[in-house]
């Protein structure tokens, strides 16, 4: 039962997930659920702001987001920060036993600098290596976005809790980008969807770039929905979105224009705006089975005008 109700009080016992942060302090292991806003019940507000507690990311309202307060119901208390540097414990690299004791000096100090640079912290809820956490600074020193209003976290977890097939996502609503590792395979799996999801943030953070390019490449809005011709060129006909095939099949009708590197890429202007960025920042790793597998139109991709914005847009920033 997820709530129990007396006159008095409500109580709530927070569902059992298989996200763990595991850490180390003063030789005691300790190991905590990941907080999920969908544990709570959606009439009840602990903190009276108005907002339910299931669509709050600050339950008790004390101004640390739930996944970063390790006392989520508890306003008088956040958790401890033994080395001063503006982490929790529970959520440190320096404490976490998901990261290995050889990367750990190192992940703990890229954690700390790419908080400090951008306000976006790594939280780390299945193991890590120190690839990854250089990735994501990397892929924020790109500089396609002045500010990180709309990405406060970058989560590393094994499964979704209620879609085992989920790879990654990012959530604009908690401003979070979310990697669910048991489903990649291998660390370029992990790069790609790492990236991919990066770059809906980039989409949200800067609109206008984003705008810009599905505009050049063809998409339009038409009422409710978009439509597509090539290269905003007569020759070719409009295809409206709902009409494609979105998926990889002989009768998918957008696959068949070089813009889009992927089948996944013709689902929506969004997915094809980050599987083109991610396609572009990985070109030279086509030769790579992960990257083959997803980027089945990579070849002709290259000689597109998509490739072209991409590449202009890189030598930029």
């Amino acid at each position: 039962m997820l709530f129990a109700k007396s006159a008095f009080s409500i109580t709530f016992n927070l569902i059992s997930i298989n996200e763990k942060l595991r850490y180390t302090i003063n030789q005691t292991f300790i190991e905590k659920d990941v907080i999920r806003n969908d544990n709570y019940f959606i009439f009840l507000d602990q903190d009276f702001d108005g907002i339910p507690d299931a669509m709050d990311n600050d339950i008790d309202g004390d101004g640390y987001d739930n996944i970063i307060d390790e006392f989520p119901e508890d306003k008088s208390k956040v958790g401890s920060d033994i080395n001063n540097n503006g982490i929790i414990d529970f959520v440190d690299f320096e404490f976490s036993d998901n990261i290995t004791d050889e990367e750990r000096s190192e992940a703990s100090s890229l954690q700390l600098e790419i908080y400090d640079d951008y306000n976006v912290l790594i939280i780390p809820a299945a193991e890590i290596s120190l690839k990854q956490i250089r990735l994501v600074k990397e892929l924020l020193d790109i500089g396609f976005t002045e500010t990180t209003q709309n990405l406060k976290f970058v989560i590393f977890e094994t499964t979704h809790p209620t879609n085992w097939l989920t790879k990654g996502k990012y959530d604009e609503e908690w401003k979070q980008v979310v990697i669910y590792k048991d489903q990649l395979k291998n660390d370029e799996e992990i790069n790609l969807t790492l990236t991919h999801e990066f770059f809906h943030f980039v989409q949200k953070e800067n609109p206008k770039l984003y705008q810009d390019f599905i505009s050049s490449v063809g998409w339009s809005l038409n009422e409710r929905y978009f439509t597509y011709q090539h290269n905003n060129d007569q020759h070719y006909p409009e295809i409206n979105l709902s009409e494609a095939k979105l998926r990889l099949t002989n009768t998918n009708d957008l696959l068949v224009y070089d813009n889009f590197p992927s089948a996944y890429s013709t689902v929506s202007p969004e997915e094809m705006f980050a599987e083109a960025a991610t396609a572009y920042l990985y070109q030279e790793n086509s030769k790579e089975k992960s990257f083959e597998k997803r980027f089945t139109n990579f070849e002709a991709f290259t000689k597109s005008y998509a490739f072209k914005i991409f590449n202009d847009l890189f030598s930029i920033f």
